[in-house]
């Protein structure tokens, strides 16, 4: 999950670096079940950029996807 967050804060194609990552564990996941991985930027500082990201699995329903992991992290772009 680290890399998909990482991907999400590229700079120039430039990678950042993890400051923290903050993992919530909420749900077990099966080891066959589908995953849909999620990350988003959620403010940028200069040249820090907080991030969310979750990993979510089927629900009950059809098309009901929970969350399963919940993601927070800081990363840091290297200076120019």
């Amino acid at each position: 999950m680290g890399r998909i967050l990482a991907d999400c804060c590229k700079h120039k194609h430039k990678p950042a670096f993890t400051a923290y990552l903050n993992t919530s564990f909420i749900h077990s996941v099966p080891p066959s079940a589908p995953m849909l991985l999620r990350a988003w930027p959620e403010k940028v500082e200069g040249r820090k950029v907080f991030l969310k990201g979750s990993v979510r699995i089927p629900g009950k329903s059809a098309h009901d996807w929970v969350d399963a992991v919940r993601i927070g992290a800081l990363f840091i772009r290297p200076k120019p």
